[in-house]
């Protein structure tokens, strides 16, 4: 038995809106509103003429290598962190204890790597001071 039930919805709203929010910043904001200043400051500024499309050009022409390599493993560590130390998200509450847990967690994961390269031994004599 097929049961037939009415849903009533906003007469004259379409129901096939597809997005959340309009595609462009432009759709909310009047092209008389304050705010668009800084799109006339910006776009009066010529970067070229005062060097920064020669500089970033050639940092990037430099460092295209170096960017590949930390695409590739910038996300083990921290998939690491999550997974096998268990700490997918954040006890502490607020900026300081955030910072303070995840700066407690990068050193807990840099001193597990510290000892898989070497061993304990080789840690401590690493850091051991001769006097």
């Amino acid at each position: 038995m097929v049961r037939q039930t009415s849903v009533n919805h906003i007469a004259g709203l379409s129901r096939e809106q597809k997005l959340l929010l309009p595609e462009a910043v432009e759709d909310y904001i009047a092209a008389d509103h304050p705010v668009r200043f800084i799109d006339a400051l910006v776009n009066a500024l010529d970067l070229r003429a005062l060097g920064f499309g020669k500089a970033v050009a050639q940092r990037v022409k430099a460092g295209r290598d170096i960017m590949k390599l930390r695409k590739a493993i910038v996300e083990h560590p921290f998939g690491t962190i999550k997974r096998t130390m268990n700490a997918g998200y954040f006890l502490c509450k607020r900026l300081a204890g955030v910072g303070a847990e995840m700066s407690l967690t990068v050193l807990a994961y840099n001193l597990k790597r510290a000892l898989n390269i070497v061993s304990f031994a080789g840690l401590i004599k690493a850091v051991t001071v001769n006097g």
